[in-house]
């Protein structure tokens, strides 16, 4: 029998940030999800200044060992387009990044929930119920594609 009083559904970058702020606080919760770790999910793979400023929020060494675990790449600029619009583009200064750590990061999104869920084990008063299929009348399909040598774009 499982008792907390916090029930968060879905361990996806979202649920596993509201548990570790409670876990950080010193609050109990159970974080159900219904696939099983390690899972990839369809996403766009960009964690921006604002992740990393929550995560350093809750603890300034998450980013820290995110770093060390190599799986990210520094994201010192974007570009947004769309069909038969001028792109916008944003680059960064890095002379206004503290000690050149980069404001925002490409990492993979598998590889992004691996490490939340790694965080998620280090708190035993986070209990992960893993493989909890909700609700199978539903299904969403997503495509996600990576390329390499891409020209045109800012280094």
């Amino acid at each position: 029998m499982i008792e907390r009083d916090i029930c968060i559904i879905g361990a996806g970058p979202g649920g596993a940030a509201a548990a570790l702020q409670l876990a950080y606080q010193g609050v109990g919760c159970v974080l159900v999800e219904k696939e099983t770790f390690p899972r990839d999910k369809i996403c766009g793979d960009a964690l921006s200044g604002k992740v990393s400023t929550v995560l350093n929020r809750m603890d300034p060494a998450i980013m820290d060992r995110l770093r060390a675990s190599q799986k990210q790449a520094d994201m010192w600029g974007l570009r947004l387009s769309v069909p038969e619009m001028e792109a916008l583009e944003l680059e960064l200064d890095k002379t206004q990044a503290p000690q050149g750590i980069a404001p925002g990061y490409v990492i993979k999104r598998f590889d992004f929930d691996h490490f939340l869920i790694s965080e998620i084990r280090r708190h035993a008063c986070i209990q992960l119920v893993e493989g909890i299929l909700m609700d199978p009348k539903h299904h969403a399909g997503g495509v996600r594609a990576y390329y390499k040598n891409v020209g045109g774009i800012h280094e």
